[in-house]
């Protein structure tokens, strides 16, 4: 009876405690946890949710050992686990996170479950840091002096030579990049290649490191400073993109990369107005023959947050008209069109923009939903079903759409019993 009473106290204790943290009173929540803790010492979720106030207060040594104390009284507690390796990696802890996360895997592995995508994101930020921790690492270890690749013909060579191979055996090319750059390890170009390569292969741990040593054997190698950027993006390392683009724009006041760059890093912080301050620049320029095409998809995306249609419209059109453009690109801005013409009311046209974006990227659910929701209204209704057709074949082909399938299910069913 009397432990009955501990642990009831502590359980109205533990309710108290989460109506705190709820309300933003994290140092009142923490009490009560304390409180409720040592009523009933055993209570896994106690000390789970004791680590993710501190990890809310961005006190992640005490986070830590909270996340520790549920996990060894519920070994399959995967949410502290998880939560306990972004701590660690917060502390640049990188063995000790790649451990946890590890163990999360292997929790999920065990029951034949597929990971869940915020596992798989701290997994690839854990990856991805410690790659560039321990390219610092070999480097401080192992010092050298950066070298022109034109001044060593047989690595020019090497690289022309894994170029070519990646045209029809891109996993064979890195394994033969790997080999050159044990023989010229002093190269920064040989770096940012393979760098490149590996981030087109999704390898981005790999990609990290080698932008790491690039930067390392040439600190004015702006464009390896960009790339890693894209990198930091991919995990939402806001502080570090902010950081790399500063330097980027130390050497190169004019670079609008690295204000666009900058000013991702600051809409990621939460920092909106510093970064309409870069975006501004982008805003202002003319982009029309600027090298990175990209730069015009990211200011008509600019205009038409900013609800200034016919600029957003006469960009995606600029873009559209050059002959340097990728498929994904292009189709990126004919998406963009699609919503523009949807708000002006052109809505046949619109149709034909959406159609655009999908011919150019059928797997692209969002693409698809444009269409079918597009055609819709302009009462077209072929193409209509031809859009939630493409939308239902690409979710199940694992694409991610914002529509639950049978919801998409419903709608081509509506659209074809109008054909």
């Amino acid at each position: 009876m009397f432990f009955q009473n501990k642990q009831q106290k502590s359980a109205e204790k533990l309710k108290q405690a989460v109506a705190q943290l709820q309300a933003g009173q994290i140092k009142d929540g923490i009490k009560l946890l304390e409180e409720a803790g040592k009523l009933d010492p055993m209570n896994a979720q106690i000390f789970g949710l004791m680590g993710r106030a501190y990890q809310m207060e961005d006190n992640n040594k005490a986070a830590i050992l909270n996340f520790q104390k549920a996990v060894a009284l519920n070994r399959s507690d995967h949410e502290s686990m998880g939560r306990m390796a972004a701590c660690q990696l917060e502390l640049a802890q990188f063995n000790e996170a790649e451990v946890a996360m590890n163990y999360v895997i292997n929790l999920f592995q065990k029951q034949n479950e597929p990971l869940p995508e915020q596992y798989r994101a701290v997994a690839q930020a854990v990856s991805i840091m410690k790659a560039r921790h321990e390219a610092e690492t070999e480097f401080k270890r192992s010092p050298r002096k950066n070298a022109a690749l034109d001044s060593v013909p047989a690595a020019k060579s090497g690289l022309e030579a894994v170029k070519e191979k990646a045209k029809h055996d891109p996993a064979g090319a890195m394994n033969q990049f790997d080999a050159l750059l044990k023989a010229h390890n002093n190269i920064a170009e040989l770096y940012y290649s393979y760098a490149a390569s590996a981030g087109t292969l999704g390898v981005l741990d790999r990609a990290m490191y080698a932008y790491t040593i690039a930067i390392l054997l040439d600190p004015r190698f702006t464009d390896a400073y960009l790339n890693r950027a894209s990198i930091w993006n991919t995990i939402g390392r806001f502080h570090d993109i902010i950081a790399d683009m500063d330097t980027v724009l130390a050497y190169e006041p004019n670079n609008l990369d690295a204000y666009v760059g900058r000013g991702m890093g600051y809409q990621l912080k939460g920092d909106m107005a510093s970064a309409m301050r870069d975006y501004e620049k982008l805003l202002k320029a003319d982009l029309r023959t600027h090298p990175n095409a990209g730069l015009l998809l990211k200011k008509a995306d600019l205009m038409f947050a900013q609800k200034d249609l016919i600029g957003a419209l006469e960009a995606y059109d600029t873009l559209l008209a050059r002959s340097d453009i990728n498929p994904a690109l292009a189709a990126n801005a004919h998406y963009g069109r699609t919503k523009i013409l949807l708000n002006m009311g052109r809505t046949q046209d619109a149709v034909g923009s959406a159609k655009q974006a999908v011919s150019l990227v059928p797997s692209n659910p969002d693409y698809c939903h444009m269409l079918g929701e597009a055609a819709k209204q302009a009462g077209m209704w072929t193409d209509s079903a031809a859009g939630w057709r493409a939308y239902v074949a690409a979710v199940k082909a694992g694409g991610k759409g914002f529509l639950p399938l049978h919801v998409a299910e419903h709608f081509l069913s509506e659209a074809e019993e109008r054909v």
